[in-house]
């Protein structure tokens, strides 16, 4: 599954894509703001589409931890 992480932060940015490639999810697609968030949807990251067909529309607050990235992804993942 493509991940789109979009943060204004490249520290930030670079922090949650290396964990979500320890996590398994090696392609990522990133944006610094919701601007590029939207270009990257509109070149057709299909999966993030894919995702909000089907329903997925949650968030992390940061600070938050490697395992409560993986939880989330988890939940947001599984099948009904």
């Amino acid at each position: 599954m493509r991940v789109l992480v979009v943060d204004d932060s490249s520290t930030m940015r670079r922090i949650i894509v290396n964990t979500l490639k320890k996590l398994g999810h090696e392609d990522t697609v990133e944006a610094g703001d919701g601007k590029e968030a939207l270009r990257a949807l509109a070149a057709g990251v299909p999966d993030v589409i894919v995702a909000l067909q089907a329903g997925v529309n949650d968030y992390l607050i940061k600070p938050f931890t490697p395992e409560a990235l993986k939880e989330k992804i988890n939940s947001l993942t599984r099948k009904p």
